[in-house]
């Protein structure tokens, strides 16, 4: 309800209401990825508790309000809480049409990434779609400079994270209410297909989010306004290839050390079967 109001609120010809409107959705921001950072539910550590979580936390402070009330939410919820706001964020950035609107959110998605950015892991995609319309809007010319700084602060900090990110999952569709007789069966039916094509997008998920993230660093090189961005762009890429170098490299080490090991354990066991053999003669 209240980022409704925010949206309803966010065309408000009065400057100051905007800006204490997008300003508490930065603050929203930051409260559920400090919360994730204070709990220990660091995604690309495995939880990062103790010492780690208070810094990540007091960082955070240092740009933001700190709310009075103290409350607990469950992990599962948090990344519910992360993917609704950087919804609400991509969708707030298409109902105004106001620069100094536009330049505060994407402020605040920076800010808040900056701040705990290791602990996204589902809202990935959705940070993507953020920074993709961001180089589409009327007054890119004003705010392109601003969403860049997330764009490069990902490929310097975040690129482990992003391969590892699911794809965006979509939303599941209300239950249909049971039927009698055959019909149930085919419902049933249908139901086991769409797990089907569940599962084999969550298998793709780490592909598609690298390649959302190439297609928006491709949006920034193509862009004509700001040179620097354009060239910067293309660093950026770079940067990508030589991560999937490393990773393809990763990969293939880690295959030929397997097949070294196999060939150990089958010689041990061939050795402990002529042993065997000996004994037994």
């Amino acid at each position: 309800p209240y980022l409704a109001f925010v949206r309803a609120n966010i065309n408000s010809p009065n400057p100051d209401v905007r800006a204490v409107l997008t300003a508490s959705v930065g603050e929203l921001l930051n409260a559920v990825l400090v919360q994730s950072v204070s709990d220990g539910h660091s995604a690309s550590t495995g939880g990062a508790g103790g010492d780690g979580g208070r810094g990540g936390k007091d960082a955070a402070d240092a740009s933001v309000p700190r709310c009075d009330v103290e409350y607990r939410t469950a992990p599962e919820e948090l990344l519910k809480m992360q993917d609704a706001l950087f919804d609400a964020v991509r969708v707030l950035l298409e109902a105004t049409s106001a620069t100094d609107s536009h330049v505060a959110l994407l402020g605040s998605v920076h800010k808040a990434i900056q701040a705990a950015g290791h602990c996204i892991t589902t809202a990935w995609p959705r940070v993507l779609a953020v920074l993709d319309y961001a180089a589409k809007l009327p007054d890119k010319q004003a705010v392109i400079v601003h969403s860049f700084q997330t764009v490069l602060l990902i490929s310097t900090d975040y690129l482990p994270s992003i391969s590892q990110a699911p794809a965006a999952a979509e939303k599941p569709e209300a239950p249909a209410a049971e039927a009698a007789g055959d019909g149930v069966e085919g419902k049933d039916e249908e139901e086991e297909e769409d797990d089907g094509k569940k599962e084999e997008k969550e298998k793709q998920g780490e592909e598609d989010c690298l390649a959302q993230y190439i297609r928006v660093v491709e949006q920034y090189a193509q862009q004509t306004d700001h040179m620097n961005i354009s060239l910067s762009s293309a660093d950026i890429l770079w940067s990508v290839a030589l991560h999937l170098s490393k990773t393809l490299a990763a990969a293939s080490s880690s295959s030929v050390q397997q097949d070294q090991d196999q060939e150990r354990d089958q010689e041990k066991d061939q050795e402990k079967d002529q042993e065997k053999d000996k004994e037994q003669n």
